[in-house]
């Protein structure tokens, strides 16, 4: 008896498929590179005139779809306040609270370089709340001119990436879209498959005394 209940935990584990997507965070761009070799990577150069900016809002450019209060800023605007040494940046406009989202074909894998800026010291460097296929991550990012990297891969494909923070506007650069090719687990399964195989290895030792 104990060893059918066990074999039907290890095969709800091997036959249950998560109705969740799982998503993997990466900090290091290294890592996630090997994962996702193949893809675009927007770097926004090229469409803001020197020292000014563009509103990209509800518009497509390459790749990537804009939503509400999206511009590509130059550099040199604002006296160099959106100076990262990475050239232009996509700035998200919105208001606090609000999400902004890039939406894209349909994909495994995004990254960019994180940053937060705002009309005080005070709004770089805050916390960006990042959701990838209806999971949010709480990502801290740098100093001003520091960028911070972050990387997602998905077991499933999605098409949209949505951005908010309590206060400053999130920044972006070096933008990219592609697919991984690394195999993302699915936490549940892999506990219930494990606890299985260990059921049955714990009767199996009992037995054998």
């Amino acid at each position: 008896m104990k060893h059918l209940a066990c074999l039907l935990l290890t095969s709800l584990a091997i036959l249950t498929n998560p109705s969740y997507a799982s998503v993997v965070l990466y900090q290091d761009s290294g890592q996630f590179q090997a994962a996702a070799p193949a893809g675009t990577t927007e770097t926004f150069e090229g469409y803001a005139a020197p020292a000014s900016f563009v509103n990209v809002s509800d518009t497509t450019l390459g790749n990537l779809s804009f939503g509400a209060s999206t511009f590509i800023v130059d550099p040199d605007f604002d006296g160099g306040g959106y100076n990262w040494n990475t050239g232009a940046v996509l700035n998200f406009a919105n208001s606090p609270t609000v999400d902004t989202t890039l939406s894209f074909a349909p994909t495994t894998a995004f990254s960019a370089l994180f940053g937060t800026v705002g009309p005080t010291d005070d709004d770089f460097g805050q916390d960006i709340i990042v959701t990838v296929n209806d999971q949010s991550f709480l990502l801290g990012t740098g100093s001003f001119a520091n960028w911070t990297f972050y990387g997602f891969i998905s077991d499933t494909p999605f098409s949209s990436v949505s951005f908010s923070t309590a206060q400053g506007f999130p920044i972006l650069d070096n933008v990219f879209v592609g697919n991984s090719t690394a195999t993302v687990p699915e936490p549940t399964s892999l506990a219930m498959l494990a606890l299985g195989i260990l059921c049955i290895a714990t009767v199996r030792r009992r037995q054998e005394k």
